[in-house]
């Protein structure tokens, strides 16, 4: 599937009718791409299939239905399909936008293929008007696809980076339906605004693997108290944070220990390991194995192969 970029806003109610069908026709088969770098903007409502809006600088925000929403960088807004929005800008400096519009058939697609339930399910629930933090890869991809838009016309690389995304954004989904399903709040609003909350402290842990986050650190960032924050992000997300950053630091270690040559203290370093003895059983109960004896068996199945 091509992806198109377009370097204004579409103004819905005000365009004329050739306008209109060359919109039309472009939303229909392609996925198209909205780049905009501005201090300030008024979108008109429209619609179209289901899309993706982020910003990698400054903030936009959306009118959907009775509710509103702002996007900031390392956040993302996913909107259903058929869904009537406007969105505006109003910056000091300027804020640089991105937007894609997937057609109708991307949709239909995933409900043939078996993949469309969680992201059904996230779009039919409050979630889904609420802009959420993404990973740092998520945001770096976005970031990458907007980039190649601009400067290349290699339709297989393009493809390559669509194919990421939409990969990007099912795991994205399934992440968001499991934790907003633990969620024991019976108002979908609130509910939404708790898992932003609690996606925010999270994205902490993931920031910097060597970095000495507090839990007070994480309540500021999410507006609770300490107690709050251990109770709701135990229940969000099955784990408390303490565990949850051991789970990165072990996935990480795992990657280094792969992927390089470097010494295993050093690993360790990297991941957030002052004390060399104490990533050993870390990662001991992890894997099953000392980190070296990792090392091994990652090798020898490669050669395996």
């Amino acid at each position: 599937m091509q992806a198109v970029l377009i370097g204004q806003a579409y103004q819905a109610e005000s365009a004329t009718e050739a306008e209109r069908k060359r919109h039309w026709d472009l939303f229909r088969t392609s996925i198209v791409a909205f780049r905009l770098r501005t201090r300030k903007l008024a979108v008109e409502p429209h619609t179209g299939g289901f899309s993706l809006k982020t910003v990698f600088s400054g903030l936009e925000a959306y009118e959907l239905n009775d509710r509103a929403a702002s996007v900031v960088p390392g956040e993302v807004l996913l909107v259903r399909q058929n869904e009537v929005y406007s969105s505006s800008i109003a910056t000091a400096v300027e804020t640089d936008s991105f937007s894609l519009f997937f057609p109708f058939e991307f949709y239909r697609q995933e409900i043939a293929e078996g993949r469309s339930e969680p992201l059904r399910r996230f779009l039919d629930s409050a979630a889904s008007s609420v802009s959420l933090p993404v990973n740092s890869k998520f945001s770096a991809l976005l970031r990458r696809v907007a980039t190649q838009l601009e400067v290349t016309d290699s339709k297989l690389l393009l493809g390559e980076l669509v194919a990421q995304l939409q990969m990007a954004i099912g795991g994205h989904v399934e992440d968001v339906v499991k934790s907003y399903a633990r969620i024991s709040m019976r108002i979908g609003v609130r509910k939404a605004d708790r898992l932003r909350r609690l996606m925010r402290a999270r994205e902490m842990l993931h920031d910097d693997l060597g970095r000495d986050v507090t839990l007070a650190d994480l309540a500021a960032e999410a507006c609770m108290s300490e107690f709050h924050l251990l109770r709701c992000f135990t229940e969000a997300f099955a784990v408390p944070p303490s565990r949850y950053l051991d789970q990165l630091r072990m996935e990480r270690a795992r990657e280094l220990l792969g992927s390089s040559r470097l010494p295993v203290k050093v690993v360790a370093d990297r991941v957030g390991y002052t004390n060399f003895s104490a990533f050993c059983r870390s990662f001991g109960r992890a894997t099953g194995m000392t980190p070296r004896m990792f090392r091994n068996e990652y090798v020898n199945t490669l050669c395996e192969e």
